[in-house]
Formats: structure tokens, C-alpha cells, sequence
């Protein structure tokens, strides 16, 4: 049956993606909007005009689509093997890597590498308070050190706020989801 296959790996996907996202947000968004349009071609079907084998087949090349997705997403999580950096640190980095290249401001792959293993060890130094997260004078110390980090690195070349906020942003996912202990174990 092509649509209980379908919405099998529908389901599979959206948790697999939603676990991903709980240490890498930025790679998870990506592959949410992969997964967005292939449910919003799903979803635009013209019902009228298909017969069943059509339908079939439709189906049979969305669900195709969607284990390439899957499959994607398990060599992105092992990626950071690759990179010779850790699964955290891999979020820190894509992050990195994904502004500059939005913002096409020149940035090297390896000084990318290098500042995302100086943010992890920054974030892992200010949260290993239980509640770093509520207390703002660790938020401000992390926003305040983070900034300097960035700064001193040159990144960005011209200062964006994007660039801090996305961090940021990552450093409080990463924490706040009790990441650190699932990406520690699945290494």
C-alpha cells in the first residue's frame, strides 16, 4: 500500500528530524523544508485526475523521495567524523558555515572548524551550571564572552548580529534539550 508506506516514513522522518534537532537546529530547519515540500506535493495532488495506478505511482516517488531524506540526514549526523570535530561541535560549525555562506562574506572552512571547537568548550565552560539558562548573569557573561570570541576570530568580517543571535540560539537549544548527554552517548 503506497500511502501507508508513505505516511510510515512521514512519521520515521519528522522523528528523526525532530531528534536532530534537539543538538543541531540548523541542519534540522533544512531538512524540515525538504520534508515540507515533499508533504506539500503530497498534499497538492490533483485527486480527480489520477487513477489509482497514477496515485500509486505519485506516491511510490514521494516516499522515494523521503528515504533519500532520511538517508541524507543519517550521513549529515555522522559528518562531523569527517571534519575531525565532535557531534556538538558540528552544530556550532554548521551554523557558522551556513551564515557566511548566506551572507557570502569570506570565511575559510578550517578557521570555521577552529572557532565552532572555541564556542563548544566557551558554552560547555558557562552551562555546566544547572541553571545557566535562567540566570542572567550567566547568559550575559556567555553573551558577553561569545562576542569577543566571535570578534577576536573575525567573524563576521563585518559584525552582524545574525551571526550572535544564531549562536546563541544554538547554545540555549543545545543545553536547554539535554543534548549534550544524547550526543555524548550516540559518539
Amino acid at each position: 500500500m503506497p500511502i501507508t508506506k508513505f505516511n510510515a516514513l512521514l512519521k520515521l522522518l519528522r522523528k528523526a528530524i525532530s531528534s536532530y534537532g534537539r543538538v543541531n537546529k540548523t541542519k534540522a530547519k533544512e531538512f524540515d523544508e525538504r520534508l515540507r515540500k515533499v508533504v506539500d506535493t503530497y498534499n497538492t495532488r490533483d485527486k480527480l485526475v489520477f487513477t489509482n495506478e497514477v496515485v500509486a505511482d505519485f506516491v511510490n516517488d514521494l516516499s522515494d523521495e523521503l528515504l533519500v531524506i532520511l538517508k541524507d540526514l543519517e550521513e549529515d549526523k555522522g559528518s562531523f567524523e569527517k571534519l575531525g570535530i565532535t557531534f556538538e561541535e558540528k552544530a556550532f560549525y554548521d551554523i557558522l558555515v551556513k551564515v557566511r555562506d548566506d551572507h557570502g562574506f569570506p570565511y575559510e572552512e578550517e578557521k570555521c572548524l577552529a572557532l565552532a571547537k572555541q564556542i563548544k568548550e566557551l558554552v560547555d565552560d558557562k552551562a555546566q551550571y544547572a541553571d545557566w539558562a535562567t540566570r542572567d548573569d550567566i547568559k550575559s557573561q556567555l553573551n558577553m564572552d561569545l562576542t569577543i570570541l566571535l570578534y577576536k576570530n573575525g567573524y563576521p568580517p563585518e559584525w552582524d548580529e545574525e551571526v550572535f543571535e544564531k549562536v546563541m540560539e544554538q547554545a540555549e537549544n543545545f543545553k536547554a534539550q539535554g543534548s549534550y548527554a544524547y550526543a555524548t552517548a550516540r559518539v
